[in-house]
């Protein structure tokens, strides 16, 4: 049987932190990236990107719109016009927390953005995941209430 010191262990997990978080930066630099590229493309004036959870999800005030990228699922990035959008909801399951789009479009399914999901997303992020799904689902639901105007909207999270 072997047995590792406590140093050895120590600079072990150090070293698995590093690289995770080496993984997380790239990913993110990748998504602000790409978020930049299409914001050129659309013309889009982003005032507010939010990352997490390796997703990002950018704001245009004054385009009403709404982007949403996903690291691991390049199908879920959208660019979503609130124009269409009938209603925002919050929705808490047992195991996510998800932000549904409900369009004016009957025939238009509804898009889901998942905060978070309960075996990924360890309690404490789960807890500010929660929080910030309220924060986004508040901002929007006043876009479309037509009750936020660019001077009024706050970017503090």
């Amino acid at each position: 049987m072997v047995l590792m010191s406590v140093s050895t262990m120590a600079i072990i997990a150090v070293f698995v932190y590093i690289k995770r978080q080496t993984v997380h930066s790239r990913r993110k630099e990748k998504l602000f990236r790409k978020l930049k590229m299409i914001a050129a493309i659309t013309k889009l004036n982003i005032i507010k990107t939010d990352y997490f959870s390796h997703k990002l999800l950018a704001l245009d005030l004054l385009g009403q719109k709404l982007v949403f990228l996903d690291y691991h699922n390049y199908e879920n990035n959208i660019i979503i016009d609130l124009d269409e959008v009938e209603e925002c909801k919050l929705i808490a399951k047992r195991l996510t927390i998800q932000l549904e789009i409900i369009f004016k479009d009957p025939f238009k399914s509804p898009y889901s953005i998942v905060f978070y999901q309960k075996f990924v997303s360890p309690e404490v992020l789960r807890r500010h995941l929660t929080r910030k799904s309220r924060q986004w689902k508040k901002k929007i639901s006043d876009i479309l209430s037509n009750n936020l105007k660019p001077a009024k909207f706050d970017l503090s999270y």
